[in-house]
């Protein structure tokens, strides 16, 4: 039962218990939603996900408080809670930031992916290739990208790119198709890597803004187009 004082009774195992459940609260819904499960504009009802995850309301406004400092839903006066969909210049200037962050990633870790990274990225890509499972390919790509941060030795900045990347998940099942089927992906993916074999720091940072670069205009591209047919 929530009421307007339970705050002040509960002890510190009570709320350590509601502190887990909100985090599976919104460890559920953050799954939900970068695997564009709940599609980006669709509104987020606190009694039916109480309801939904068997829990009571509190929670519920604690797991939408995190994910709405993570980026992925906003509050909406009128609508209450909603999951977020970036407008064109939100995106633009996420991928600004990502391609400066990215460029200093790739700069520490070209030389410091061992051969056993180096044929882990080649197996994830081969892989990439194969796969028909939309939700599987974008879950290797993260995979990809993360042993590369990873390698670079510099937690802080690999949060930040995660975090970046992260709150614009939701839409991008969408998005990415046209670089997949087209096999832009993989090669821009490939190239990547070679200059990663080859521990060429000045060609891993060109191909990563090339990526990154064809990228953000795929992203703008579907957002411009959502935006004419609605």
């Amino acid at each position: 039962m929530d009421s307007s004082n339970s705050h002040h009774n509960d002890s510190p195992g009570t709320t350590l218990r509601r502190t887990n459940v909100a985090q599976e609260v919104a460890a559920g819904l953050r799954e939900e939603i970068l695997r564009a499960r709940l599609p980006p504009g669709s509104r987020l009802r606190q009694e039916q996900i109480a309801a939904r995850f068997g829990v009571s309301t509190t929670p519920v406004r604690e797991a939408f408080r995190a994910l709405e400092a993570e980026g992925l839903v906003r509050l909406d006066p009128g609508k209450g809670v909603l999951i977020s969909r970036p407008s064109i210049d939100s995106v633009r200037e996420t991928y600004e930031i990502r391609a400066a962050l990215e460029n200093l990633a790739i700069r520490h870790a070209v030389r410091a992916l061992t051969e056993d990274d180096l044929t882990e990225l080649a197996w994830l890509l081969e892989e990439m290739d194969h796969t028909e499972d939309a939700v599987r390919w974008i879950e290797m790509n993260n995979t990809f990208h993360d042993m590369i941060y990873a390698a670079a030795g510099r937690p802080k900045l690999r949060g930040m790119i995660l975090n970046l990347r992260d709150s614009m998940a939701g839409y991008m099942h969408s998005a990415i198709q046209g670089a997949v089927a087209s096999g832009r992906a993989s090669r821009e993916h490939k190239e990547i890597l070679t200059a990663c074999r080859t521990r060429d720091v000045e060609a891993a940072q060109r191909a990563v803004a090339i990526h990154i670069h064809h990228t953000v205009d795929m992203a703008i591209d579907y957002l411009s187009r959502e935006d004419a047919a609605s």
